[in-house]
């Protein structure tokens, strides 16, 4: 395996919050080797556990008052940790967070000793050893069966009451487990569960008044809009975010809504409005902390600046997105991000083998991933480029429709 935590430390400014927060790995190493058992301050804890700040994972001395360990021993915060954290560093940082968990009491009492660094097994986990930081892991590395299988039990232990909902998680589980259900389920081809799942995530977060929920489920159908091609829609579950998220200072989730406002907005044809949203709304999330979803935002805006006649601005746009996804490894944009290269590259009359090279890699990357409507998309575009080669036009450089 590559190389563990403590040779890809990150530390990060906490955001508007002041707080440089170093992950609590270098604290949850310590505890793993036995040489501590919890950190104090509730207050900084809580701030901590808020869905706008990131708690990346670090070596060295942790502040002693990042979390007590009793806290930190959640699922949710390995979705926070995951967020900064390369493929293989996410799986160790959910495996710590799932060993911390089943060893660390309320009171932040060890139950059990835990296993030196070099015995924890960090890959042999079944659907069965279920946590939504694995649902959730899986999704972003594009390993989208994996997240699929994980969200289904995830979702069959909450419905049958066996997963239960803490102060600190910052979703609803079973509305986390629809929505990468959904997400999962449309890139391997099965779309047609996609909208009843996003309907029932809805429901569950505005019967139990999960507004953070609530605001997940209405992201995530607009997410769903955006990969139907359907602005109206993306548009109307983009307002209802917005609104939400205004209302409850949902920063992280008003900036989503803002980024799909924008995408439906220059997808209708009004690009300038469209790009003045996208832009805004990725400022506001970079400040919010999280890079996840980063590489997806970029290349809305991409699409956004090729409808406005701006081609080659788009492709430096993919460009940012290729290497935010160098850093990240988050995969899940990856195949659809090559194809858009290639449409951008033949506006720019690009060399033929540069462009047929990023249509043949969305291709197979899409089916590494076993993405059938990414391969699909990717398919077809490459096939209207190859027909229009194939009529003998002179023309070096065209336009490829997005869609």
């Amino acid at each position: 395996m590559g190389g563990r935590p403590s040779d890809r430390a990150e530390a990060l400014d906490g955001g508007s919050h002041g707080l440089d927060l170093m992950a609590a790995h270098g604290s949850l190493q310590r505890l793993v080797r036995g040489r501590a058992t919890h950190v104090l301050d509730k207050e900084i804890a809580r701030q901590a556990l808020e869905p706008d700040l990131v708690l990346a994972c670090g070596d060295g001395e942790a502040l002693n008052d990042v979390a007590q360990f009793s806290n930190v021993a959640r699922p949710s915060i390995a979705q926070k940790t995951i967020h900064h954290r390369s493929g293989e560093a996410a799986r160790e940082a959910v495996t710590l967070v799932d060993l911390l968990q089943e060893t660390v009491g309320e009171g932040g009492d060890v139950l059990r000793p835990l296993p030196e660094r070099g015995n924890i097994d960090w890959d042999g986990h079944s659907a069965d050893d279920w946590s939504l930081s694995r649902v959730v892991m899986h999704a972003y590395l594009g390993d989208f069966e994996a997240s699929r299988q994980y969200a289904k039990r995830g979702l069959q232990l909450w419905r049958s009451g066996n997963v239960q909902s803490h102060t600190e998680d910052p979703y609803t589980p079973g509305v986390a487990c629809l929505c990468y259900l959904t997400l999962s389920e449309w890139q391997l081809g099965e779309i047609a569960s996609c909208q009843a799942n996003m309907d029932e995530a809805m429901s569950i977060a505005k019967e139990l008044k999960d507004m953070n929920a609530l605001a997940m489920a209405l992201a995530w159908a607009a997410v769903l809009g955006q990969c139907g091609r359907n602005p109206a829609g993306v548009d109307r579950f983009a307002s209802e975010l917005i609104e939400l998220s205004t209302r409850h200072n949902f920063g992280y989730w008003l900036a989503f809504g803002a980024i799909l406002r924008g995408w439906a907005r220059s997808a209708s044809g009004d690009t300038a409005e469209g790009i003045q949203w996208i832009e805004h709304g990725i400022r506001d999330s970079r400040a919010t902390g999280p890079l996840l979803t980063l590489p997806y935002y970029l290349g809305l805006k991409a699409e956004a600046l090729y409808l406005a006649d701006r081609p080659s601005d788009a492709l430096e746009t993919i460009q940012e997105a290729e290497k935010v996804v160098e850093r990240s490894e988050e995969r899940q944009w990856c195949a659809e991000l090559h194809r858009l290269r290639g449409v951008f590259l033949t506006a720019m009359g690009a060399d033929d083998a540069q462009i047929a090279a990023s249509f043949c890699e969305a291709i197979r990357i899409a089916k590494e991933q076993k993405s059938v409507s990414l391969g699909t998309r990717a398919e077809t575009t490459y096939a209207e480029y190859r027909r229009h080669q194939a009529s003998g036009s002179k023309e070096r450089s065209f336009r490829l429709p997005l869609w």
